[in-house]
């Protein structure tokens, strides 16, 4: 079996363009229908519509691509079983997080488990909100996940891993950027720039019972997917945002990160598992703890992520 067939064939079906399949590939054009053409005469089926554009997949071929899949990742496992010695612990650990406020501890992360077990596969998905991440753990979809307090299903465990505080950024250009504290009522005025509401953000949702706590309901002018989209959306003048410490790292041009006056607010960072994890999460817990303890509770006031506030849990 040619598994260079089958990998054409998925690179494929997530490209939806030959050439850029061919780019991913590292090979041309022309090999990459080569390979698919000879998969499809093996299998005896079409698994491409090549007049549609983007490239569509027939039945057959959506039928044939779960599977396709499954056999690349069996390859690349026994590959990574070759590479180490036959007691090293072998397995993947998928783990959720949002974004950029924990992409200085991603790194972490991944060195201390390979300096451990360099058989161990993180698996890394990005973009999933508080909101939904113990939940996911709970119905197995991941090992491991960065959450927020509380922790909501019971059956579950959590580890503090970062105590964030609440900051605001606004662009240069604005008055308030000749300040470096800002209380949040005189954001009151301001067009505000958060994430997604139907995402379930922590983030967004310590912005508006902030607001709320000051009397006003803040006027969200835009919406951004990520940190780096809502302060690039700073930097344009479009608003002011509520963003976190750890992400004040992000060197946006034109963009000024202001404390809260008062009382320093924080949101608590945890990292979600079940009780009893597989030996290679437990591997992954383990190696982390070393390289990133758990961090002394800081003076100021912790705000809890509100479930009710998120469609997902």
């Amino acid at each position: 079996m040619d598994t260079r067939l089958y990998e054409a064939f998925v690179i494929l079906s997530e490209e939806r363009h030959f050439s850029h399949a061919a780019d991913v590939l590292g090979v041309s054009q022309p090999i990459v229908s080569q390979r698919i053409k000879k998969l499809e005469a093996e299998l005896g089926v079409s698994l491409i519509i090549r007049s549609a554009r983007p490239v569509a997949l027939t039945r057959a071929g959506e039928a044939v691509l779960p599977f396709a899949k499954q056999l690349l990742e069996a390859e690349r496992h026994s590959k990574r079983v070759s590479k180490f010695d036959p007691g090293s612990p072998i397995g993947t650990v998928r783990v959720g997080y949002a974004g950029a406020s924990v992409n200085h501890l991603l790194p972490r992360m991944v060195g201390a488990t390979r300096a451990v077990a360099p058989g161990i596969d993180l698996k890394l998905n990005p973009m999933v909100y508080a909101g939904r991440t113990q939940s996911l753990v709970l119905n197995g979809e991941f090992d491991l996940a960065f959450s927020r307090h509380p922790l909501t299903h019971p059956e579950l465990t959590d580890r503090i891993v970062e105590y964030e505080r609440i900051m605001v950024a606004v662009p240069t250009s604005h008055p308030l950027a000749k300040k470096d504290e800002v209380d949040v009522s005189e954001l009151i005025e301001e067009p505000w720039i958060m994430f997604p509401a139907q995402r379930g953000s922590a983030l967004r949702d310590a912005g508006l019972r902030l607001a709320q706590g000051y009397g006003f309901t803040p006027r969200v002018a835009q919406e951004g997917p990520d940190s780096y989209a809502i302060l690039s959306m700073v930097a344009a003048g479009l608003g002011v945002t509520v963003t976190l410490s750890s992400v004040a790292h992000i060197q946006v041009p034109r963009v000024k990160f202001l404390e809260l006056a008062g009382t320093p607010r924080y949101l608590v960072a945890t990292l979600v598992h079940w009780p009893n994890p597989s030996p290679a999460t437990q591997l992954v817990l383990d190696a982390f703890a070393r390289e990133w303890p758990t961090p002394e509770q800081p003076h100021g006031e912790l705000l809890a992520f509100d479930p009710k506030s998120s469609p997902f849990q």
